[in-house]
């Protein structure tokens, strides 16, 4: 089984994760939360993630659902080429919705179901002045 860890650069990952389990219950997948400081190096937040990582894969890889990786996209890189991870940015509910169809699925099925939800859950509302 995959497991989960939210990165995101302020405690937003352990709200989204407490508002949707409070509206859909406990998560089938194991999920933790790591916040880091968007201004330090990715030398120094680098060993924490991989860290985290280590500790919580279970074998079959860890999904990273991130706020935004287009600040830290070195950071990605090293992860991508040392720990059996998949990334997703663009942290959002429907994401965290998603994980709970995604207990039988392999590390890369995930997080292109997971991906895939959050795109078909972003909408736009318009209402134009001439209305």
């Amino acid at each position: 089984m995959i497991s989960v860890l939210l990165l995101t650069r302020s405690n937003s990952g352990q709200q989204l994760l407490d508002t949707v389990t409070k509206r859909l219950g406990t998560l089938p997948l194991d999920c933790h939360t790591l916040t880091f400081n968007p201004e330090a190096q990715s030398h120094i937040v680098f060993p924490h993630i991989q860290g985290r990582i280590k500790r919580i894969d279970k074998g079959d890889g860890v999904l990273i659902l991130m706020d935004c990786v287009t600040d830290h996209q070195e950071l990605v890189d090293q992860l991508l080429a040392t720990s059996q991870i998949a990334c997703v940015s663009g942290l959002n509910d429907p994401m965290i919705a998603a994980l709970y169809q995604c207990e039988h699925l392999s590390l890369i099925d995930a997080s292109e179901a997971v991906a895939k939800h959050a795109r078909s859950n972003i909408q736009t509302f318009i209402r134009s002045a001439a209305d």
